[in-house]
């Protein structure tokens, strides 16, 4: 786009120059043309003075057709130097909308990172309860198969159970542990 305006401001400037040039040699025809005499009697003087005439016409039609050239090309310089103006404002927008989305995209990332490490954190805990439940889980078997047990223990025995035996069961009972230690030794 700026090389299409360059090359049109150097072009308005070479049809610039051939302007004036033509301009000059007109106005040169004409000084010459008013100081020969209205009347030539000479055949050579009057052709020439025709030639001069016809030259003079045609370059003032070159110079029209310059005239209208450069209007044409000053016209198409300007409308090129607004769209290079609008296309440089809206690359600026563009740029600032990128830049924002940038910024957008660091703050989603750095939320993501903080969820990722949530999670991670969520998933440490969740393993660690899973392992808790499981020792849990073994530790009610094990209360379950001693109660069993001694439910077995105390329905072979029946009615015929001492105090003192009978006192020793109930206390294993509310204590299971104290059962456990008793067992190992």
């Amino acid at each position: 786009m700026l090389e299409e305006v360059q090359r049109l401001q150097t072009l308005i400037q070479k049809l610039t120059t051939q302007l004036q040039l033509v301009q000059t040699q007109n106005q040169e025809l004409r000084i010459e043309l008013d100081a020969k005499p209205k009347t030539v009697e000479d055949p050579a003087v009057r052709e020439a003075l025709e030639l001069t005439n016809v030259r003079n016409q045609e370059l003032e039609q070159e110079l029209e057709q310059f005239q209208q050239r450069y209007i044409s090309l000053q016209t198409d310089a300007t409308a090129l130097a607004e769209r290079y103006g609008r296309l440089e404002q809206n690359a600026g927008e563009l740029k600032n909308r990128f830049e924002s989305l940038l910024v957008v995209r660091d703050q989603l990332k750095n939320e993501r990172d903080k969820l990722s490490g949530e999670q991670q954190q969520l998933n440490q805990k969740h393993q660690s309860l899973l392992k808790e439940r499981d020792g849990l889980i073994i530790k009610n078997e094990h209360a379950k198969q001693k109660v069993e047990a001694i439910i077995q223990r105390l329905a072979s025995l029946g009615q015929g159970l001492s105090p003192a035996q009978a006192n020793q069961d109930i206390a294993t009972l509310e204590n299971p542990a104290a059962d456990e230690e008793g067992n190992e030794a």
